[in-house]
């Protein structure tokens, strides 16, 4: 009965898991090779249609990490991931292409900037997984 439970509890928090499998990536890349880092990301949410992709995505991510949030061991933080998440999804959702590319050209940063983004990346994924 063990790892039923066990499999319930990793249902309800997968989220949290891809968040942090996603922050430890997009860190260490940033980190290693930030020129490399910042084209994968342009071109991630270059296009309308990623965009809204990514849109659904986060809302998807949101409304699972809101429904497992009361599993962590500080439910406030997850559920002020979840609503940041939704925020972001319903934004790439309706914004235009035209914000979303004022939004991008203001992420043009030199390299040191980019890994320090991502070294703050690491140090979030970590802090995250700590509550787990």
């Amino acid at each position: 009965m063990y790892w039923v439970e066990n499999l319930i509890i990793f249902k309800t928090m997968w989220p949290f898991y891809l968040l942090i499998v996603l922050w430890v990536l997009f860190g260490l890349i940033a980190l290693i090779v930030p020129k490399k880092a910042r084209l994968i990301y342009e071109k991630m949410v270059a296009s309308s249609a990623l965009c809204k992709i990514w849109g659904v995505f986060a809302l998807v991510m949101g409304y699972f990490m809101w429904v497992g949030a009361l599993l962590i061991k500080i439910p406030l933080v997850a559920q002020i991931l979840a609503v940041i998440a939704v925020i972001k999804g319903i934004v790439l959702i309706v914004s235009p292409l035209k914000i979303l590319t004022k939004i991008n050209l203001a992420l043009k940063m030199n390299d040191l900037t980019f890994r320090i983004v991502g070294a703050i990346a690491l140090v979030i994924s970590y802090l995250v997984y700590s509550l787990l």
